[in-house]
């Protein structure tokens, strides 16, 4: 299975087409959208990474999330 905006963009709706931001490694996707959202970007903007090294959970707990081995 393909993992690229262009894939997460293809099973949107018609008409709901929303920034999506991939990266092959990023420290958290949760941080990187809130970035976004500070910089203007639009409701419904998607992050998406191959790899996160600094995750974070709940609770605030973090985790490891290696290259193809999740969503």
């Amino acid at each position: 299975m393909e993992f690229s905006a262009e894939a997460v963009r293809r099973h949107l709706p018609a008409g709901h087409k929303p920034p999506v931001y991939y990266y092959e490694e990023l420290g958290s996707t949760n941080t990187e959208a809130r970035r976004l959202a500070r910089e203007g970007a639009p409701h419904g903007t998607a992050v998406l990474a191959e790899r996160q090294t600094a995750g974070r959970g709940r609770l605030g707990r973090s985790f490891f999330s290696p290259g193809g081995a999740g969503v």
